[in-house]
């Protein structure tokens, strides 16, 4: 019997404004902060679970994304 309980993070990222000017290039300081946030949870995840965690990008191409 396998206890093991598998589990899915998937985060949603966008620009900071709501509706960001594509002439005025503003760096993603939410994505930034997750991003170093995540590196150090995945650290924690692998001492508690005792197998390090898979990581996977799914980018998303649309027309605002685009823009940027």
């Amino acid at each position: 019997m396998n206890d093991r309980i598998p589990v899915i993070l998937c985060i949603d990222i966008e620009p900071d404004p709501q509706r960001p000017d594509p002439t005025n290039h503003q760096p993603w300081r939410g994505f930034e902060r997750l991003y170093r946030y995540l590196q150090v949870l995945r650290f924690r995840m692998a001492d508690l679970t005792g197998e390090a965690p898979w990581q996977n990008w799914f980018l998303w191409v649309d027309h605002q994304i685009k823009m940027m």
